[in-house]
């Protein structure tokens, strides 16, 4: 598929980037958040224009409404910008679809902290009503019970080995991470 630079839209940039550049060379769980962000944000908002044509005050002006309309910890709005500055380096420096990246220069916001930040630590009530409801799941307790006492995330749980324990030392090593591939 060939595309001149005045004519290819920023949507169907998007998903030649998604295909040819980030397939390539981006891991799975990292292709999979991309693509929820441009598929809910930059294309329903950026889409219809051509690629050529989005400028830094456009860019700016999306970042800025997208950061008022939505209450996103400044972590996501900082990987929102990294898919969007991320799409139009490779469109310039390894494509050549535009001579000039658009995206240098834009920075988020000052975004006001809420303190809906704050992380839920579950009380030990509440660890206990759940293991009440599961106790007859032994798979599922031992893998809360190590996601409660470690913190580790139920794709390092159940990648697990026995070598990855040192029950000597009191060691849990986290090498290794499963998901849910389709």
């Amino acid at each position: 598929l060939i595309f001149k630079e005045n004519t290819i839209s920023f949507s169907d940039y998007l998903d030649y980037w998604l295909n040819n550049y980030c397939k390539t060379n981006l891991r799975y769980n990292t292709i999979q958040a991309y693509t929820t962000i441009v598929n809910k944000y930059l294309k329903p908002n950026l889409g219809i224009y051509r690629l050529s044509s989005l400028t830094s005050v456009k860019l700016n002006s999306f970042i800025v409404e997208l950061c008022n309309k939505y209450k996103f910890s400044r972590a996501y709005f900082s990987n929102i910008l990294k898919v969007l500055k991320g799409s139009f380096r490779e469109a310039c420096d390894v494509y050549g679809f535009i001579k000039y990246n658009p995206t240098l220069t834009l920075r988020l916001p000052k975004i006001e902290k809420d303190k809906e930040d704050i992380k839920h630590v579950y009380s030990q009530q509440e660890i206990d009503a759940i293991l009440d409801r599961f106790k007859n799941n032994d798979t599922f307790t031992c893998a809360f019970l190590t996601s409660c006492y470690t913190g580790m995330r139920t794709g390092e749980v159940f990648a697990l080995t026995w070598n990855d324990i040192d029950l000597e030392n009191g060691i849990i090593y986290v090498k290794h991470n499963v998901y849910d591939k389709p």
